[in-house]
């Protein structure tokens, strides 16, 4: 090979570098945003809050159901008002870096849907809630 090539071929390799350096430096400087929840495989949830489109605190999280696949179905909460609900995971978005959920519907629409199963009171026992609704 003469120089020339040799040149031409290092030239290559440190412009090819140099945007390998900066897609990572990207990557790392602009955090993600919250995930859609739905079809997510996570765990250790409890304990998260859970917070209104308007960004108000309105509960916690006190487990998350999957499906078969381990994939998140449903997020089961208690809101600060006592009630104990299921919301579907399409509706809520999270946060780990913040170690939130945030509603995609305000917590007045979550509370109103038939298939939120609002439970009410703190006599709802809450050992079976990683388990499907019945």
């Amino acid at each position: 090979m003469d120089r020339r090539r040799l040149l031409f071929i290092a030239a290559g390799l440190g412009v090819a570098l140099m945007g390998v350096a900066a897609l990572a430096f990207f990557t790392a400087s602009h955090p993600r945003p919250d995930t859609l929840m739905s079809g997510l495989r996570v765990a250790g949830l409890s304990g998260y809050d859970v917070r209104d489109t308007s960004d108000r605190d309105v509960g916690h999280v006190i487990a998350v159901e999957t499906d078969r696949h381990g994939r998140t179905r449903y997020i089961r909460a208690a809101l600060n008002g006592g009630e104990k609900v299921r919301i579907a995971a399409f509706r809520a978005r999270l946060d780990r870096s913040a170690e939130t959920i945030n509603l995609t519907v305000p917590v007045a629409a979550v509370v109103t849907d038939p298939g939120a199963v609002v439970e009410s009171g703190p006599s709802v026992d809450v050992a079976d809630a990683g388990g499907p609704a019945s």
